[in-house]
């Protein structure tokens, strides 16, 4: 494979595709897939010479090549050829250089790029995936021990932002984390289509050589093979539905978010949020602006746009292999990852650095007039009146 013989193309790319498509996508595999490209070909190669696909040397000589490159750690010596047109093309490329067309060759016997790459995809997300939930948990954590820590704070509870019952800061707490259980069960049940293996689907009609699919799939770490080769390049649904829920979690996050936000004003007192997530203004000394509470608001917009970009991207498409599902429906996966980490992480500092007022909290309950139902209630009791007219 060079830039002057890709198969029936017989010309470079033009600059404009270099420019826009092959230098972002090689820049970012280079970052985050190096590695699960040449983990993705240890599995195929090894699993080609157990089946007696390749023979035993042919295989011994690619992986050698192939452990000689993952040492690099995405920073190969060798040149990264835009022409070539992608990281895989310019991996292949040099290991066809080091052992010879008929022994690197070998190599993607019984496999395509589409089969590849949506592998590719589901290991990387499944990576970021899997530090997210443990993020995700460490923030119910945090809000646990906060919770516990306050048992005790007596506050009054609002409904239309008007003092209703009296509550503790430690009830309000339960409350987001039973919610926050359901948004991690939505994101947890996503892990079953996410882990299944396409690879072996071919470039959407399998192959017929007589691979073991059972193998790479359990090499890989994932739970099973997709069980259509079709579905297995054309399916990108397992976005879908993690950025969904983690788009349904960063709502939660958002409404606990104004609620700190609201509750560290001056006028309510209730929580101050560390110097050190924090911000002043430029002009008035006396402002401290909670700058991460503010962000945590705004990303779960972000995430429901990421959402709505990666859905109108595969609906009308093909049920197949296509650009429109393998690069731009996959283009706003990453970045809803990335702005969801962010979300996490901003709030996990914020939750682990709060101060509350208790006093100031107690304060405003004994004012605001929030026990007044219960003094309705009794009425009810101690003088037998309907509660329609003790609350009259």
């Amino acid at each position: 494979m060079d830039e002057n013989h890709r198969g029936k193309i017989k010309k470079a790319p033009a600059p404009e595709v270099v420019k826009y498509l092959i230098n972002p996508a090689i820049k970012t595999d280079l970052e985050r897939s190096y590695q699960t490209i040449l983990d993705i070909n240890k599995a195929h190669v090894l699993m080609l010479a157990e089946e007696g696909i390749i023979s035993t040397d042919v295989a011994k000589k690619i992986l050698e090549c192939t452990q000689e490159i993952s040492a690099m750690e995405g920073h190969p010596t060798f040149e990264i050829n835009p022409n070539v047109e992608d990281l895989y093309f310019n991996l292949e490329k040099y290991l066809l250089e080091q052992t010879g067309a008929e022994i690197g060759g070998q190599q993607h016997t019984a496999r395509s790029r589409n089969d590849l790459f949506a592998t590719e995809a589901r290991m990387d997300i499944r990576g970021f995936y899997l530090r997210l939930c443990g993020m995700f948990n460490e923030l119910r954590q945090n809000l646990i021990n906060l919770g516990k820590a306050n048992i005790d704070a007596v506050m009054s509870g609002y409904t239309h932002l008007q003092p209703s019952e009296p509550i503790t800061f430690g009830h309000y707490c339960a409350g987001v984390l039973n919610a926050l259980e359901r948004d991690y069960e939505r994101i947890q049940n996503a892990w079953k289509a996410l882990n299944i293996c396409p690879l072996g689907g071919g470039s959407m009609g399998s192959t017929t050589f007589m691979i073991n699919r059972d193998r790479t799939s359990a090499l890989l770490g994932f739970d099973e093979p997709m069980q259509n080769s079709i579905d297995c390049t054309a399916s990108r649904d397992y976005c879908l539905e993690i950025i969904g829920t983690m788009s349904v979690a960063s709502c939660t996050l958002s409404r606990f978010a104004y609620d700190l936000y609201m509750w560290s004003t001056p006028e309510y007192g209730y929580v101050e949020v560390d110097d050190s997530v924090a911000g002043c203004s430029s002009i008035m000394p006396q402002k401290k602006n909670a700058l991460t509470l503010e962000c945590c608001k705004g990303k779960a917009a972000h995430m429901e746009a990421f959402f709505v970009s990666v859905f109108s991207s595969l609906k009308n498409i093909p049920f197949t292999h296509c650009r429109d599902s393998s690069t731009e429906a996959m283009r706003f996966v990453w970045t809803a990852l990335q702005e969801f980490e962010a979300d996490l992480a901003l709030l996990n500092v914020t939750i682990k650095t709060l101060t509350l007022k208790k006093e100031r909290m107690l304060q405003a309950a004994v004012q605001n007039y929030c026990t007044v139902t219960e003094l309705a209630n009794y009425l009810v009791r101690h003088d037998g009146i309907s509660f329609r007219s003790a609350h009259g």
